[in-house]
C-alpha cells in the first residue's frame, strides 16, 4: 500500500519516542508528515463521512429521501473538516506552535538550547499521534476521552523526543514547555487586557464629548 512504510514509522515512533533522534530538515519534517498522514486521512474521511451521514445534525432516521440527502450533506461535512483539519490546520499550528516555543524558550528564556528544526520536529511527533486517531473524533462516545489521553500522551511524546532530539532530561523539555506556555498566555492575557483598556478609555472619552455637545444650548451647540 502507497505510503505503508511511513505509517508504520510513524506509528513505532508515537508508542517508542526514544527511537526519534535523527536530525531533520524542515523539508524532510514536512515530508515525514503528510506521507505518514495519508493512510490516517483516509481512514478519518470514511469514518467522518460514515458517522455524519448516519448520526450527524443533518441525518435524521432516513426513511425520506430528503433524509438521505441531508445524510450525505453531514457526511461530506466531516469529510471536508478531516480534509481540512489534517492537510492545513495541523501542519500549520505545528509550523507557528514550534516558532513561538522556539522565541520564548530557546532565545527568550534559555530553557532549551537547539535549532528551530528541532523543536519542530518534537511537536511533529507529538501532532502525529493526534494525526493518526483522528478519526475517534467522530465518534461521540470516545471522543472527549480520546481527546483528553491523546493530549497527555502526545505531550509525553513530545517531550520524549525533544529531549533526544536536544540532548536533555525528557522533564526539563516538559519543564521547558510548561514554563513557555505558563509565559505565553501571561503575555497573550496583558496585551488583552491593554486592549480592552484602550477600547475603554476611547468610549469614555467619545461618550464623554458627545455628552459635553448634547449638554449645550442648542444656538452654542450650533456656533461650535
Amino acid at each position: 500500500m502507497l505510503f505503508k512504510n511511513e505509517f508504520i514509522s510513524a506509528v513505532n515512533s508515537v508508542i517508542n519516542p526514544k527511537i526519534n533522534s535523527k536530525h531533520k530538515s524542515f523539508s524532510q519534517i514536512m515530508s515525514t508528515y503528510y506521507k505518514a498522514s495519508i493512510i490516517p486521512l483516509i481512514i478519518a474521511v470514511v469514518i467522518g463521512f460514515a458517522a455524519g451521514y448516519l448520526f450527524g445534525p443533518f441525518s435524521f432516521i432516513l426513511r425520506h429521501r430528503s433524509a438521505i440527502a441531508a445524510g450525505f450533506i453531514g457526511g461530506a461535512l466531516n469529510s471536508a473538516y478531516a480534509i481540512i483539519a489534517i492537510l492545513v490546520i495541523i501542519p500549520l499550528s505545528l509550523i507557528i506552535y514550534a516558532a513561538i516555543y522556539y522565541i520564548f524558550a530557546d532565545l527568550a528564556l534559555k530553557i532549551w538550547k537547539g535549532s528551530y528544526e528541532e523543536v519542530l520536529v518534537s511537536f511533529m511527533y507529538g501532532n502525529l499521534l493526534i494525526v493518526i486517531f483522528f478519526f475517534l473524533v467522530f465518534i461521540p462516545i470516545v471522543s472527549i476521552a480520546a481527546s483528553i489521553a491523546l493530549s497527555i500522551w502526545g505531550i509525553a511524546v513530545v517531550s520524549i523526543v525533544m529531549g533526544r532530539q536536544m540532548k536533555m532530561d525528557p522533564w526539563r523539555a516538559f519543564g521547558g514547555m510548561v514554563v513557555t506556555g505558563i509565559v505565553i498566555i501571561a503575555i497573550a492575557m496583558m496585551l488583552m487586557m491593554l486592549l480592552f483598556g484602550f477600547a475603554y478609555l476611547a468610549s469614555s472619552v467619545g461618550s464623554g464629548l458627545s455628552l459635553s455637545h448634547l449638554s449645550k444650548p442648542p444656538i452654542a451647540a450650533f456656533r461650535g
